[in-house]
């Protein structure tokens, strides 16, 4: 690990999970990690009083700075921790993800030389472990597209492209000024869904976003701590009374923010950002649809897409028999399989963790210290 780590402060909000906490502290200590761990600590009773001993013990091999802010939630928890950074680089993760020092460190040297550039992120895999346990058996993996590209010269053209493909800037590696000066807006609202995504899009808004070939990021699944089934359901959102008070705020400054970066009247600046808005609408109510009702779904609005996508899976058992007789063959359909033209379901499960075990692939030894944090039970490492 070499001396660039030291620019970045890693923030980490977290809630009631000391066994993730205590998986990732592992696994920091095992890649050597030379920056800041800035933990924000929410738990309550045991759960953190079993924090601090991890905490005290893992705190002579990392720089850890612990916080404790009860009852906040994950927004106002990474605000927190954001505002008493004071390293050139910062990056956010869960406590259950894995970010890689050596593809952040490749993100930063990135945005050292590109300044018109906001953040920049590498790839990211999800994995799952048996029985959705904190330590076990890995029992899914795979190559995922969920971080955001967007490289548009215009701030409206960004912003635009990002509602047509929603995804997540949180887990890459930003400038610390910029974040703590989006965040600094996080107060107006007091609403997840708003005050969850408004860094994003605001980040979108201020410059460019890069994905490097590296890795990044492995991302966890375990059920989130933060917040309720209520604050996560759309409709509850949208019915709330102080919905268009948020809305308003929401949408008064991205047009400021968006005058100021395209230097774009205000008239023009409303029309980007309700075209903005309209799309963020559409799809959180299109995704909570699909996630409730996903046979209505798939009949009223996917009939043709399901329809292309049977034949495409019909066509598995051809891949099959062809594709070590022509090159290239298997490659593709991996391909298919990570942008969901097809369903991962067709691909065995040990076939997709295989790669990454493999010393040969390009991505093994930055995938192999989170194998070990999570397959290798703390009673083991005794």
């Amino acid at each position: 690990m070499n001396n660039e780590s030291k620019k970045l402060t890693i923030i980490l909000p977290t809630k009631n999970r000391p066994e993730c906490l205590l998986r990732l502290l592992r696994y920091y200590v095992e890649v050597g990690f030379q920056g800041i761990l800035c933990i924000g600590d929410s738990s309550e009773g045991e759960h953190l009083e079993c924090n601090k001993r991890q905490i005290k013990m893992f705190g002579g091999r990392l720089d850890i700075v612990y916080k404790e802010y009860p009852e906040l939630d994950e927004p106002q928890c990474s605000q927190k921790l954001a505002n008493i950074v004071n390293t050139p680089y910062v990056a956010w993760v869960a406590d259950d993800d894995f970010l890689v020092p050596s593809g952040l460190e490749k993100c930063m040297v990135f945005l050292e030389d590109h300044p018109d550039y906001s953040a920049a992120h590498g790839l990211s895999i999800k994995i799952k472990v048996k029985n959705n346990a904190v330590f076990g058996p890995i029992v899914d993996c795979k190559f995922i597209d969920h971080q955001a590209v967007e490289e548009a010269e215009s701030a409206s053209e960004r912003l635009l492209n990002y509602a047509k493909h929603p995804s997540t800037t949180s887990f890459s590696v930003h400038r610390t000024q910029t974040l703590q000066l989006i965040l600094s807006n996080n107060h107006l609202v007091d609403d997840r869904v708003f005050a969850g995504r408004f860094p994003e899009y605001i980040l979108v808004i201020k410059g460019k976003i890069k994905e490097l070939d590296c890795l990044s990021l492995i991302r966890g699944r375990l059920s989130y701590k933060y917040s309720s089934s209520e604050q996560q359901n759309i409709y509850f959102w949208l019915t709330n009374e102080k919905w268009l008070t948020y809305f308003k705020i929401f949408e008064d400054v991205f047009i400021k923010e968006l005058m100021k970066k395209d230097e774009i009247g205000l008239n023009k600046a409303q029309e980007v950002v309700r075209q903005f808005l309209a799309h963020f609408t559409y799809f959180r109510l299109r995704d909570t649809y699909r996630a409730k009702y996903p046979h209505d779904y798939d009949s009223l609005f996917c009939r043709k897409a399901s329809q292309t996508k049977r034949e495409l899976e019909d066509g598995l058992s051809l891949f099959k028999r062809l594709k070590y007789l022509i090159p290239g063959l298997q490659r593709f359909r991996r391909k298919l399989i990570d942008f969901g033209v097809i369903s991962s379901a067709h691909i065995n499960r040990h076939e997709k963790l295989l790669p990454l075990l493999d010393p040969s692939s390009p991505y093994h030894i930055d995938f192999m210290p989170v194998y070990h944090a999570v397959t290798v039970t703390p009673e083991k490492m005794e």
